[in-house]
């Protein structure tokens, strides 16, 4: 169990300073980049993961045969504070989230969701308070071509292990995958960066 004494503390640095804790403590380096972020960009995402695996549908499953359980996500596997991670193995070309799930999930105080994946509704999501990563934007329905093959189980995105539990931190910079039982080190080691960087800075004068 996550202290949540250890989340408030990493939602007050940065992910160049949860990186650099993680390097500081010989971790392994766990970065994630080259994503879009859709929503409320001025604060840190911070949440436990809740893990999805999606991929193509098998051949000759009719396309209108409904093999995805993104509301079984949005309506219960993600808890309050968490993170959807929808692992797709770089599928393009289909959405994999869209409007709609965001708003059930918003309504329910999930923290945000990243895939990388596309999404659709793209101006919907831009315009919304709930925070989106994803790695490309398509128009067309997950129904016709994709399928759920787990909920809350380890998936790997860009060689980068995800396993349910694990802290999700995602800011404008980039996203760092936190393992669950390193939170509270991490995230002490991080914000004492933090107060390096901040006393370091107010040597400098005011105006240069």
């Amino acid at each position: 169990m996550i202290e949540p004494c250890h989340l408030d503390r990493l939602r007050k640095v940065e992910s160049g300073h949860v990186s650099d804790a993680m390097e500081e403590m010989g971790l392994r380096r766990s970065i994630l980049l080259g994503f879009h972020l859709l929503g409320v960009g001025d604060r840190p995402i911070v949440g436990p993961a809740v893990t999805v695996q999606q991929a193509r549908k098998t051949s000759g499953v009719d396309r209108s045969e409904r093999q995805v359980r993104h509301r079984e996500v949005s309506d219960h596997a993600a808890k309050p504070g968490s993170v959807v991670v929808v692992a797709t193995g770089g599928i393009l070309d289909v959405a994999t989230w869209g409007e709609n799930h965001s708003f059930r999930c918003a309504a329910r105080g999930v923290e945000a969701m990243i895939t990388d994946g596309a999404v659709r509704d793209v101006h919907a999501l831009k315009g919304g308070a709930f925070p989106v990563f994803c790695r490309a934007f398509s128009p067309v329905k997950s129904l016709w071509d994709l399928r759920t093959e787990s909920i809350n189980e380890p998936v790997e995105i860009d060689g980068v292990p995800v396993a349910p539990g694990d802290v999700i931190f995602g800011d404008e910079t980039g996203v760092v995958v936190i393992p669950a039982d390193s939170v509270g080190k991490i995230g002490t080691l991080a914000y004492e960066i933090r107060r390096r960087e901040d006393k370091y800075r107010r040597t400098f004068p005011a105006n240069s």
